[in-house]
C-alpha cells in the first residue's frame, strides 16, 4: 500500500488460468496506483505505455507475417507508422491492478480525463477523448472496426482479459476512418489465440487521510459536518470469467467472458478539502463556504411583490418560530449543497461476449463476434421543492408577521401573493437519479490473401445501445395544490383540489421532513434513447512491389490500400408521460446515411543507404 499526504489507492488483484497446455498457469498479484476522485487526482502517476512511431510490439498478425498497425490499412512485414502511436499493453494494464482500462488511457497526455465517467452527473458509460476535442472526434475501434455510435460510445464493454494491447494513435486519421477520427483514434486490439480457462479478480479502494485543510475549517465554521483520519472507502470490484478453445487443429477457434463489475460511492461530503463549495466576494475578500439558498433545510422565501413592504430573502427562523429571519443571517439557516455530491457514483455492469473464427481455405477465414452489455449508474440528488408560485394569504400555516411580509395589508384574506421558493425537505430525504444502459454489438466478415501481392477484409458491424435515464422531478401542479392551505393549523387541508392523495405543505416553518409529503410532490419518469449503427465496410490491400513496382533506391515496392465503407446511424429519443408532463421535451428521431471510398499509397523511395535509412512518401485521400 502507498500512502501519500492526500490519498492513495488500495489494490488487490489475482489470476487464475487453466488449460490443457501446460505450464502456462500463472498467478499475476498486483499492487498499483490509480488516480482518486477529483481532488485527489493530483498524484495519477503516468501509465506504463510505449510511445514510437514503431509497430506496437505485440503484433497483429496477418498470414504472411504481416503486421497490421493502427491509423494505416496498408500491411508489412516490418510496417512502421508515420503518425505517432502510444501502446498500452495488457500488462501494462494488470502490473496497475486497474479496474477499467479507461483508468490507464486517463493517464496518457494525449487523452483528456473524463470526469463524467465517475462524477455526480455521470451516466455510466466510459469514453474517451483525444487531444480534449470531444467524444464525438475521437473514434474508437475493436480490432479496426468500429466499438458502436458515437453517441452510445462506451468503452467499458471491452474484456481486459481479452486485451492484447490499446494503440492510441493521436495524429488525426480521416483519410483512413472517417472524419469522425480527426482527434485520432483508441483501437483495441484483441487476442486471436486464446486457449483455456481464466479467473481475472480485481479490488481496489481509496485509502484516504482526511487532514485539516482550509476547507475543513471554512466548513466547520459554517457548521458543516468535515470528516477527519484516515478512511477506506470508493471500493470497485471487477471479476472475469475468460474461456478460449481451438478445435480441428486450430482451424476453428472460439471463446468468450463473462464479466461483473461494481463500484461504491464516494460522496464529496467524505473528504475534508471538499467539504462545501467556496466563495469569495471580490479579489482581496476572504474566503468563506458558501451558503447555497436553495439547499436550505429551513426553506427560503422570497417575496416577488412588495406590497409596501420590503423585500428580500428569507429563511424560516431555525428556533422553530414561525417568523422570517434574512437569509444568511445566522447558523442553521442553510445545508451543505455537497453533503450528497459524489465524486464516484455508484454503478453495477455486467457484460458477456463470444468471438469465434474460422479457416475455411488455406487464406480464408470467416470470423463473427458478439457483445452484449448492462451498465446501471445511480445516485441521489437533494430533495428540493420550489419555484415561482403563490400562495394563499389566509394560509394558516403563515403566522401573523410572515403573512403581512409576503402579503402586506391582504395579510389573513383569500388574495394570492407570488413567491419563490426553495426547500430542501431534509438531508435524509434525497431523490434517486438512475442511468440505465444496455447494449447489444454484433459483427461478422470475411478476409484473407488473395495470392501472394493482395489482402482483403469485408466484414461489418451492428450496435444498438439504449440508455433509460430516470430522475426525480417535483410536479408542479402538486406542488400548487400543497402551498393553496386551508383549515387551521392543527388540520390544515388542501383548499385548492379535490385530490385526496394530496398533502399539505408546511413551507414557513423550519425542518419539515414530512414523507408523505415527499412522496405527493416528487414524480419519477423515464426518458429513452435509441441509438443504432450498421456499417459495412470492403478493404483490399496490395503490394506492387511484386509486380515491380519499385523505387530503385528502395527494397520495398510500393503499397497500395483501397477500401469503401456504407454508415447508417439512427437515434430515437422518446419518454413516457410523467416525464413530458414534469420536464417537457419533445421525441425525436435522427439519421444518417454515409457511403465513403478512400485510397492510401505508400511509396518507398530510399531505403538503408548511407544518407538516408528509410525516405518514404505517404498519402490518403477520402471521399464522402
Amino acid at each position: 500500500m502507498n500512502v501519500r499526504n492526500s490519498a492513495s489507492y488500495m489494490a488487490l488483484a489475482g489470476a487464475l488460468m487453466v488449460s490443457a497446455t501446460p505450464a502456462i498457469g500463472q498467478v499475476t498479484p498486483a499492487q498499483a496506483e490509480a488516480t482518486t476522485p477529483a481532488e485527489a487526482k493530483v498524484e495519477a502517476d503516468a501509465a506504463t505505455a510505449t510511445s514510437a512511431v514503431d509497430a506496437p510490439p505485440a503484433e497483429d498478425r496477418a498470414g504472411g507475417g504481416d503486421i497490421v498497425v493502427t491509423g494505416s490499412r496498408i500491411q508489412r512485414p516490418n510496417m512502421t507508422s508515420a503518425a505517432p502511436i502510444t501502446s498500452v499493453t495488457s500488462q501494462d494494464i494488470r502490473a496497475q491492478a486497474a479496474v477499467n482500462v479507461e483508468d490507464v488511457l486517463n493517464r496518457l497526455p494525449q487523452v483528456a480525463p473524463d470526469s463524467q465517467q465517475t462524477y455526480n452527473d455521470s451516466d455510466g458509460r466510459q469514453r474517451i477523448k483525444l487531444r480534449s476535442l470531444g467524444f464525438e472526434r475521437t473514434l474508437v475501434l475493436i480490432d479496426g472496426k468500429r466499438l458502436g455510435t458515437q453517441n452510445g460510445q462506451d468503452v467499458g464493454i471491452i474484456p481486459p482479459s481479452l486485451l492484447e494491447r490499446v494503440d492510441v494513435l493521436t495524429g488525426g486519421a480521416s483519410s483512413v476512418y472517417g472524419s469522425d477520427a480527426v482527434a485520432g483514434v483508441v483501437n483495441f486490439v484483441l487476442k486471436k489465440d486464446f486457449e483455456g480457462i481464466q479467473l481475472d479478480g480485481n479490488y481496489n479502494f481509496y485509502n484516504h487521510n482526511n487532514k485539516d485543510t482550509v476547507v475543513s475549517s471554512l466548513a466547520r465554521a459554517a457548521g458543516f459536518n468535515s470528516p477527519r483520519g484516515l478512511t477506506n472507502d470508493g471500493g470497485r470490484a471487477d471479476v472475469t470469467l475468460t474461456a478460449g478453445k481451438k478445435f480441428f487443429d486450430g482451424a476453428l477457434r472460439i471463446n468468450g467472458f463473462v464479466n461483473y463489475k461494481h463500484t461504491d460511492e464516494v460522496l464529496l461530503s467524505e473528504r475534508s478539502n471538499s467539504g462545501c463549495y467556496l466563495t469569495q466576494t471580490s479579489l482581496n475578500a476572504p474566503i468563506s463556504c458558501g451558503l447555497t439558498p436553495s439547499s436550505s433545510t429551513s426553506g427560503l422565501i422570497s417575496p416577488l411583490d412588495s406590497k409596501g413592504v420590503a423585500t428580500g430573502q428569507y429563511v424560516n427562523n431555525p428556533n422553530g418560530t414561525r417568523t422570517f429571519v434574512p437569509f444568511g443571517t445566522g447558523a442553521g439557516n442553510a445545508s451543505n449543497y455537497f453533503s450528497n455530491y459524489a465524486y464516484q457514483r455508484p454503478s453495477e455492469r455486467v457484460n458477456a461476449g463470444g468471438f469465434v473464427s474460422l479457416d475455411v481455405a488455406p487464406d480464408a477465414e470467416v470470423y463473427a463476434s458478439g457483445i452484449w452489455f448492462r451498465d446501471k449508474s445511480y445516485n441521489n440528488y437533494p430533495a428540493i421543492a420550489g419555484g415561482n408560485v403563490q400562495v394563499n394569504c389566509n394560509n394558516p400555516f403563515l403566522s401573523a408577521s410572515q403573512a403581512s411580509t409576503i402579503c402586506g395589508a391582504a395579510a389573513g384574506t383569500a388574495a394570492f401573493a407570488p413567491i419563490d421558493i426553495r426547500y430542501r425537505l431534509g438531508e435524509g430525504n434525497d431523490q434517486p437519479d438512475s442511468y440505465l444502459n444496455t447494449g447489444l454489438r454484433l459483427t461478422g466478415g470475411l478476409r484473407g490473401k488473395a495470392g501472394d501481392a493482395w489482402t482483403y477484409d469485408i466484414g461489418g458491424v451492428y450496435a444498438r445501445n439504449k440508455q433509460d435515464y430516470t430522475p426525480s422531478f417535483v410536479n408542479a401542479a402538486n406542488l400548487r395544490n400543497s402551498l393553496n392551505v386551508g383549515g387551521t393549523l392543527a388540520a390544515p387541508t388542501c383548499a385548492g383540489t379535490t385530490d385526496a392523495a394530496c398533502v399539505p405543505f408546511d413551507a414557513f416553518s423550519a425542518g419539515n421532513t414530512n414523507p408523505a409529503l415527499i412522496d405527493y410532490l416528487y414524480d419519477r419518469g423515464t426518458s429513452t434513447t435509441i441509438g443504432t449503427l450498421y456499417d459495412v465496410q470492403a478493404n483490399i490491400t496490395g503490394d506492387l512491389g511484386k509486380y515491380g513496382v519499385t523505387s530503385p533506391f528502395a527494397e520495398q515496392g510500393v503499397a497500395i490500400a483501397l477500401g469503401t465503407e456504407y454508415r447508417k446511424d439512427t437515434l430515437k429519443s422518446t419518454a413516457d408521460s410523467v416525464y413530458r408532463a414534469g420536464l417537457g421535451g419533445n421525441d425525436t428521431y435522427l439519421k444518417q446515411d454515409v457511403w465513403e471510398a478512400n485510397i492510401e499509397v505508400q511509396a518507398p523511395l530510399i531505403e538503408h543507404k548511407p544518407f538516408a535509412e528509410l525516405l518514404q512518401a505517404n498519402g490518403g485521400y477520402r471521399v464522402s
